[in-house]
């Protein structure tokens, strides 16, 4: 047998070998959950917490938050696997991906903003939360966290196929002083962000961690 036939079945297994340690490190990476604490909202003595993917980054934008605004985090989606940075590029294959329009971007935030008017009957139904989203709602819940009423939505905000989907969860303190938004933007086809905003929703929690001052 030839040295060429010999080491052509070596490289691809060398290649193959290579793409799945890389890509169980990737694999082992995205299971890692990190722990994130909004900021105490000082006239009430509330903050949320939750956990999200180590692979997504951290990029808050903005350097100054308005006065009704207590928190503000933004995360990206981690890029593409070894895998499938690897198929992507040797195998062809059609491709079913949606650009988003230049107004979305792809990504995960939290807003934590103070209520002007708590007593307002208008912002809740039935005792939950209204999540007001434009384009086509897909689905509606209603939860109960840390005693706190809460209501997830999930909306197609295009007509194209795929469609690029947003999925909303919108939280109030007991007291209804102070409310926190969760929103994913969602490229359908590559449901990872899907998946983490559903390990968002299970890991928020709301808490009391200093005494009210009823100033801010």
């Amino acid at each position: 047998m030839s040295r060429r036939f010999i080491w052509k079945p070596l490289t691809i297994l060398t290649v193959m070998l290579s793409v799945g340690v890389a890509a169980g490190l990737w694999i082992r990476q995205g299971q890692k959950r990190t722990a994130f604490f909004g900021n105490v909202d000082k006239a009430s003595g509330y903050r949320c917490r939750f956990t999200l993917s180590s692979n997504w980054h951290r990029h808050d934008s903005l350097s100054e938050l308005a006065s009704d605004v207590v928190d503000v985090m933004s995360f990206t989606p981690p890029e593409l696997s070894p895998v499938l940075r690897w198929i992507g590029s040797h195998i062809p294959h059609r491709s079913e991906s949606t650009q988003l329009p230049p107004f979305i971007t792809p990504e995960i935030s939290l807003i934590t903003n103070t209520v002007r008017q708590p007593s307002d009957a208008s912002l809740f139904l039935n005792g939950y939360p209204i999540v007001n989203e434009r384009g086509r709602l897909l689905t509606e819940r209603h939860l109960n966290i840390d005693g706190c009423p809460a209501t997830v939505v999930e909306t197609d905000l295009t007509d194209t196929t795929p469609p690029i989907r947003a999925a909303t969860l919108l939280v109030y303190t007991p007291d209804r002083k102070v409310v926190y938004i969760v929103r994913a933007f969602l490229l359908v086809p590559e449901n990872q962000g899907d998946r983490e905003m559903e390990a968002i929703i299970a890991s928020f929690h709301i808490e009391k961690v200093a005494p009210p001052t009823g100033k801010r």
